[in-house]
């Protein structure tokens, strides 16, 4: 098989690349899958459990969803930063971020919300009952932001969002 990241000149693996390396592949490798989906949307899962939840993963996935998966809020920022200022563009329009709790308390809202070029909506899952006793999850300013008390109404929410995407 012809190396399409050669043909682009992005190959990272030179002499060591299982594929074939070859001047004509310049002028007929495909382009990369990436550049084909260009109609899809992506689902940024942040939470340190998002791994091995792999059931909710294939869910996402069956509803349209690339999903990627990140342990932090921080991490997810970074990775998606980096990849902004290598491709020399921002899409964060076809992004849907989800973040526990726990990364919603780390500061994940407020970090993509700062960012609005990481992605066009936030879903906070919210699972357990609110510290000071209350039955109200944190409910916020942003039009962008829901919050969820069920992975059931994260579904609800992102089959709703996603058919505008």
């Amino acid at each position: 098989e012809v190396c399409q990241f050669f043909a682009q000149g992005k190959c990272k693996f030179g002499a060591k690349c299982r594929n074939f390396h070859t001047p004509s592949a310049k002028a007929t490798a495909p382009p990369p899958a990436e550049e084909k989906e260009d109609a899809g949307w992506t689902l940024v899962w942040c939470d340190e459990n998002s791994f091995k939840d792999t059931e909710s993963k294939a869910r996402f996935e069956a509803m349209g969803a690339k999903v990627k998966c990140f342990k932090t809020a921080d991490k997810c920022a970074r990775a998606f930063e980096k990849k902004a200022k290598q491709d020399g563009q921002v899409a964060g329009a076809r992004r849907v971020v989800l973040a526990s709790e726990a990364q919603a308390s780390h500061g994940a809202v407020k970090l993509f919300q700062d960012s609005p070029h990481l992605a066009s909506h936030i879903l906070v899952l919210v699972t357990s009952p609110p510290s000071d006793g209350s039955q109200v999850a944190p409910q916020y300013s942003d039009t962008n932001v829901n919050t969820c008390a069920s992975m059931e109404e994260a579904y609800d929410v992102l089959a709703r969002l996603t058919a505008d995407l």
